[in-house]
């Protein structure tokens, strides 16, 4: 990853394509959390990698059903939410970065290739987010009901 300045100049780079601790192998999509946080997800380590704003790798976080860690998005509340092409789940990072769970799906088809996903939230309200998925070639969306 290179990380620019608003000038568009190259400032730092880091998570090189190595194999060891805080590199990266097969890096698939970035997110910044709560202003803090770069996570990236990598597919080939099956895992969400954590750096700071600096670069400096934090932790990385991965479950044996995670296999294929692809899209992600950041809510609100800072929760990460991680779609598996290969195990076609979507899993949930706490916001503290610290519990990794999977977010059951309630579908009429069940999913045959999870991409991406996005979630919404209306500035200011407590409804329950819109959580939008790409699921090979269509878009499938729900709320989120435990918020």
């Amino acid at each position: 990853m290179i990380k620019f300045d608003r000038n568009g100049v190259p400032r730092r780079a880091f998570g090189y394509y190595e194999s060891g601790e805080g590199e990266l192998e097969e890096p698939q999509q970035l997110e910044i959390q709560n202003n803090s946080y770069v996570l990236v997800s990598d597919l080939s380590r099956g895992s969400l990698m954590v750096f700071d704003f600096f670069g400096n790798f934090i932790r990385e976080l991965k479950t044996p059903e995670m296999k294929g860690p692809a899209g992600l998005a950041v809510d609100r509340d800072n929760r990460v939410f991680i779609t598996d092409h290969v195990a076609n789940k979507i899993f949930i990072v706490s916001g503290d970065l610290r519990q990794v769970y999977d977010l059951p799906l309630r579908l009429t088809q069940p999913p045959t290739g999870l991409r991406d996903v996005a979630v919404w939230n209306e500035a200011g309200s407590k409804q329950p987010a819109l959580l939008y998925l790409i699921d090979d070639n269509q878009i499938v969306f729900g709320k989120l009901v435990n918020e």
